[in-house]
């Protein structure tokens, strides 16, 4: 049992009701019921439209009184379809893809109306906080991610703006839901899982370590992210060619606590960094130092100084089965969550897309 604990099929799949979809990701297929869920006796009186305005388009659903065109569903197809074929899955035959489209198309609309009839708000200073970093992690500027959006997805501005929303929304209510179940595990019950793990494999459990130290750069007012990767390239070269070395750089310059250190980070277990940190130096070999690059915190230079696998401390160990218990415990509760969305929308199939 390792200290990073996989995402599980169940939590993957959760991808069609994340900021994924704004993002032109879909997620896997849903189960086939999501076909014939229940009806609400609310959403059953209401009116759904007769057409679509898209010319040449057509209604093949109505979830809630909101229609589910051909055209959305096959853009979702086409996106699950660029998803299986990145991760090297087998795209399955046009009628399965469009099957796989429709449900999770279904499901997100679903799960929408749910969100925002659940009394949660985003404010517009969060929501462009929000919108700058999704931009800033793909390395964009607002407008240009906003752009990009728009023209992919063959939206309005404001259909843009609201489908943001829904979308943090949407993901706020999975996660409230899932946070409160994951919330009750024990450290009784993540011993339990221990010993059975335990006794099933005999294995002792251990932790990959890496002793690594860093220099850290803050951009802020005179200094753009730019320039701070510019001036840590210039003190690679100089550690690089024996003018310097790293720790006397770090003094001089990081704005990091472990300045005073020598950048030193001391023995740090996988995961314990930002995942920008964290996949830096899983590139890196003892003694190599990265390139400079960006995270939430400002631009950094790291060096790898060794690496080792210690045995887990008991403390450790209950934290790892407490992470695997919350994985399991979250997918439950997603399915579960996923299947009342489901089971309290109008649904009424209309005809199949093509």
């Amino acid at each position: 049992m390792k200290t990073t604990v996989k995402q599980s099929p169940a939590l993957a799949r959760s991808g069609a009701l994340t900021l994924a979809i704004l993002l032109g990701f879909s997620a896997a297929a849903l189960p086939a019921q999501a076909q014939t869920a229940g009806k609400s006796k609310t959403a059953a009186t209401k009116k759904a439209p007769q057409a679509s305005s898209r010319s040449g388009d057509y209604i093949v659903a109505i979830v809630n009184s909101e229609p589910v065109t051909n055209h959305e569903v096959n853009r979702r197809a086409s996106m699950l379809a660029q998803q299986l074929a990145a991760n090297k899955v087998a795209v399955p035959d046009r009628a399965t893809l469009l099957r796989r489209a429709l449900n999770d198309e279904i499901l997100q609309k679903a799960a929408t109306f749910s969100a925002r009839n659940s009394g949660m708000t985003v404010g517009d200073e969060e929501l462009r906080q929000i919108e700058a970093n999704l931009a800033r992690d793909r390395k964009m500027s607002v407008e240009e991610f906003r752009k990009r959006i728009i023209a992919e997805r063959g939206i309005t501005a404001s259909q843009y703006r609201q489908s943001l929303l829904d979308q943090i929304l949407l993901e706020r209510v999975r996660d409230a839901r899932i946070n409160a179940e994951v919330a009750r595990i024990s450290d009784i019950e993540a011993l339990d899982l221990l010993r059975e793990e335990q006794r099933k494999t005999g294995a002792t459990l251990t932790a990959d370590q890496s002793h690594a130290r860093h220099i850290l750069l803050r951009p802020a007012q005179g200094m753009t992210e730019k320039q701070a990767l510019a001036r840590l390239a210039t003190v690679r070269s100089s550690i690089a060619s024996g003018k310097t070395d790293f720790a006397t750089a770090a003094r001089e310059i990081s704005q990091d606590g472990s300045a005073s250190a020598g950048g030193d980070l001391g023995w740090a277990p996988a995961g314990q960094f930002v995942p920008e940190f964290e996949a830096e130096l899983a590139r890196l070999k003892p003694g190599q130092m990265s390139q400079p690059f960006l995270s939430r915190f400002g631009a950094h230079l790291v060096q790898l100084i060794e690496r080792r696998t210690e045995p887990m401390n008991q403390a450790q160990q209950i934290a790892v089965a407490r992470a695997a218990l919350r994985e399991r415990k979250a997918a439950q509760a997603l399915q579960a969550w996923e299947n009342e969305i489901r089971n309290r929308a109008y649904i009424e199939m209309r005809a199949e897309p093509r």
